[in-house]
């Protein structure tokens, strides 16, 4: 029997899409705040509903495959790209470009790693922590409601 797809979370993920888009491209600063306060708890909300428990070894070996391979190869490209514009005489500090790929700086004006960030893909090792955190307290605590509290 095919399950059939919950339609309400699918409208749920094309407004979290189309407001990351909005968020993303420029519109007026109130807007952007407004977008930016919701759209990334939505696809957290979202992606907390399709979550099911795995082994502790099954857990870490999905999320690394599927979140942080991504994630290191988006920023070690990210970390090349900011190395060759420092070797041009650009004003780029590596040690700041290796600190925000390290702790996922997605936006200017944190002071601890300077003016480089790495940009929106901040959320993959954000989701990644998120999994295996809640993996561990899902195994460990049985009901469903005191977990999710």
């Amino acid at each position: 029997m095919k399950k059939e797809r919950n339609a309400a979370l699918d409208v749920m993920k094309g407004i979290g899409i189309l407001a990351m888009i909005a968020g993303h491209t420029g519109i007026s600063s109130g807007l952007v705040g407004f977008v930016f306060v919701w759209h990334m708890p939505l696809f957290f909300l979202v992606a907390g509903y399709f979550f099911r428990p795995q082994s502790v070894a099954e857990a870490w070996k999905k999320n690394f495959r599927t979140l942080l391979i991504p994630y290191l190869l988006t920023a070690t490209a990210m970390f090349v790209l900011c190395a060759g514009y420092s070797a041009l005489g650009r004003d780029r500090n590596i040690t700041n470009a290796f600190v925000a790929v390290f702790v996922g700086a997605g936006s200017r004006g944190v002071p601890v790693w300077g003016e480089y960030t790495i940009g929106a893909i901040w959320f993959l090792p954000a989701m990644f922590w998120c999994r295996i955190i809640y993996n561990h307290i899902s195994i460990r605590i049985s009901d469903k409601y005191k977990c999710g509290g």
